[in-house]
């Protein structure tokens, strides 16, 4: 079972977070290799409960059962910016 996220963990005083902050954070969020596992193919996506994200390095892609491996990664990169 998941441990409850605190919704207010690693944020300033006006409530933005790390990765608002800092875009290039290392979180899963802003790394190109993560995904969240919810909106892989099938029977990936069935996993998603848990393994809500999931790592998809071509080296060794694995599911992450949490996402504070990112932080010290040796293979996170930046997610590349999308321009709109």
């Amino acid at each position: 079972m998941h441990q409850p996220v605190d919704p207010h963990a690693d944020q300033d005083e006006n409530g933005r977070t790390c990765a608002m902050l800092n875009p290039f954070a290392r979180t899963a969020h802003s790394c190109r290799w993560a995904a969240p596992t919810l909106f892989m193919a099938f029977p990936h996506w069935l996993e998603s409960e848990d393994w809500p994200w999931s790592c998809l390095n071509p080296r060794e892609p694995h599911r992450l059962e949490s996402t504070d491996a990112c932080r010290t990664c040796p293979e996170w990169e930046p997610r590349p910016v999308e321009h709109r």
